[in-house]
């Protein structure tokens, strides 16, 4: 039985990856959601009901993401308050939306995120800031987090205040800055090699991409 608040939703039709993960011969749709269901790590499926085929991803996509494709329908897990055109990863229990199409200032992005109730993205794990570096290098594209020390040089807490857990700065360029600077802002940048080194305090005014966090209440069940 599915969890309370889950679904599975009907997100693009007509796309497809163009690099494919194997796909399972299965007799129907609901065939295939039931697998990814059952895959911790499945966080959408792409269907192609003229051949019965379903593949599983761990991962979800925007139509920037893929490439058409006839007879192909694809499907991303949803869950209660995660809406509005943001994304959910099962894994981590994140509901987010990566703007790359614009930018912004760190203030007028965070302030864009508040305006639809969420903040800029709060990275308290390994897996988050992977995700992060994967779309900033997918996107070729700087992307704001919600990290500052605009309050107190040198003390970085996040959009709620909460301090930093974990650090992930890019030690060769000897971030972050101490001392008196405007380099009071996190960013994340779209440089492939090191896959976690990638944290840059940068000044707050310059214009990046950015992400956005809904909050999601607790499962019931």
């Amino acid at each position: 039985m599915m969890l309370a608040g889950l679904q599975i939703v009907l997100t693009l039709q007509r796309y497809f990856l163009s690099s494919a993960p194997q796909g399972l011969i299965v007799e129907s749709r609901s065939e295939c959601i039931s697998k990814c269901y059952f895959n911790t790590t499945c966080h959408s499926v792409f269907y192609q009901a003229s051949s019965k085929t379903c593949y599983l991803s761990d991962a979800v996509y925007t139509q920037d993401d893929l490439d058409g494709s006839a007879d192909m329908q694809y499907l991303e897990w949803k869950r209660d308050g995660c809406d509005s055109g943001y994304s959910w990863n099962r894994t981590l229990d994140l509901c987010y939306k990566a703007y790359t199409g614009s930018t912004k200032s760190w203030g007028n992005a965070e302030n864009f995120c508040i305006q639809n109730g969420a903040h800029l993205l709060k990275v308290g794990n390994l897996e988050t800031t992977l995700l992060m570096n994967h779309i900033a290098v997918n996107h070729g594209r700087s992307l704001w987090l919600g990290g500052t020390d605009i309050q107190e040089e040198g003390t970085w807490v996040w959009t709620d205040n909460s301090t930093f857990q974990t650090e992930w700065w890019d030690t060769d360029t000897d971030r972050p800055h101490t001392g008196k600077n405007s380099n009071d802002c996190l960013v994340v940048y779209p440089w492939s090699g090191e896959p976690v080194n990638k944290w840059r305090d940068h000044s707050c005014t310059k214009q990046h991409g950015y992400v956005c966090q809904l909050p999601v209440a607790p499962s019931c069940c």
